[in-house]
């Protein structure tokens, strides 16, 4: 199921892809540390490689697909639950 927040830019190849995430009203540096905090599941801040790249998280996929389903499942829910709270607040 598609998360409305999040708009991937698909990848030229290899284990990892970014999300742009701007679409939550948190910084790549803010959704890292509170999808962390709220869902224990870790992804790089796009601002590591650029400004370009700022509104963005790193996912990877390198790991069995049971671990990428629980991921997504995670990520899933805290853009339903956490995100409006977050973006409530003015974070």
């Amino acid at each position: 199921m598609p998360i409305r927040q999040l708009r991937p830019l698909a990848p030229q190849a290899g284990m990892f892809m970014l999300l742009d995430v701007s679409a939550t009203g948190l910084s790549g540096t803010q959704f890292v540390r509170e999808f962390y905090a709220s869902q224990r599941v870790s992804v790089m801040d796009g601002a590591a490689f650029g400004a370009a790249t700022a509104t963005c998280v790193r996912v990877c996929f390198a790991t069995d697909e049971a671990t990428l389903d629980a991921a997504c499942r995670r990520l899933q829910t805290f853009c339903a639950q956490d995100v409006p709270r977050l973006s409530a607040r003015g974070r």
